[in-house]
């Protein structure tokens, strides 16, 4: 388990052709540029990885806005991000943040 192996991503591609070890599978957590990055995607999932936390933190793009991660909505955003890690079979754990005034409120009748 490292905490964020995407922090440096060239760094990230010199050690994942070492990292093939499928008795000691992988979990990252990642910032959704990575998903962005064929190469990247590529060695992650030949190292053996099992999937990432990605820390989408809102879908609404004025939310992102305000906590300054307008950049995950760039290239594609959630969609083409998701569609990237799915095409290489790694899963997403994904990480919302709730209370930013523009979330949706939950009425008593919308059950």
């Amino acid at each position: 388990m490292d905490d964020n192996i995407t922090s440096n991503l060239e760094q990230a591609k010199e050690f994942f052709p070492r990292a093939d070890s499928p008795g000691n599978p992988l979990v990252s957590q990642s910032s959704i540029n990575a998903a962005h990055d064929p190469e990247f995607l590529d060695l992650l999932s030949r190292s053996g990885c099992q999937g990432v936390l990605i820390g989408f933190e809102s879908l609404d793009p004025a939310n992102l806005k305000d906590m300054n991660k307008s950049f995950n909505m760039m290239r594609g955003g959630f969609e083409q991000a998701l569609a990237n890690l799915r095409r290489n079979k790694i899963r997403v754990y994904g990480t919302f943040i709730f209370g930013y005034d523009r979330t949706p409120k939950i009425v008593s009748g919308d059950r």
